[in-house]
């Protein structure tokens, strides 16, 4: 079942009906829109309730146990024109797999230098990425060669710069 991103981000909710005095198992997964990336499962144990006879009962599950890490992107020199902005896109699901369109927005936390700090990257992982220019006119890529670094272990947060 799809939820439905209405809590403060990153929770996703949803009502299903299930038998009553049912035991229930169950676990979140993160399906991408893209059909060539995998179905990321939440870690195990399952999710456990058991229903009640009549009424309706809340249960949650997340991803806090998986072999995630968090990164801190910066670009420097990072000039734009007015409705212009810098995104970092790489080589992974969580960087848009080189598309444009799936870029992270950075922030320009000390113009022209732009910040982002991305959560729940794999772990342990080799990555590429560059800084683009996008939002009006064509989209400008951060000159060869690509930026690149191998994510820190589960639970750490590692720092990585990018230039035009």
């Amino acid at each position: 079942m799809k939820l439905n991103p209405d809590g403060p981000y990153p929770t996703w909710t949803g009502i299903i009906p299930v038998p009553s005095n049912a035991a229930i198992q169950w676990k979140c997964i993160k399906r991408p829109e893209n059909a060539d990336n995998p179905v990321v499962w939440q870690p195990d144990p399952n999710n456990a309730f058991t229903s009640p006879a009549s009424g309706s009962v809340t249960t949650t599950g997340d991803f806090a146990g998986s072999p995630v890490t968090t990164e801190q992107f910066i670009c420097d020199n990072g000039a734009t024109t007015w409705g212009q902005s810098v995104y970092v896109v790489g080589s992974i699901p969580d960087l848009g797999n080189w598309d444009p369109n799936k870029a992270v927005k950075l922030d320009p936390t000390n113009y022209p230098r732009w910040t982002g700090t991305i959560s729940d990257l794999p772990s342990n992982t080799a990555v590429q990425w560059k800084c683009i220019k996008q939002g009006v006119g064509p989209i400008i890529w951060q000159p060869d060669p690509n930026n690149s670094f191998t994510s820190p272990a589960a639970g750490q947060v590692g720092t990585t710069n990018g230039a035009f």
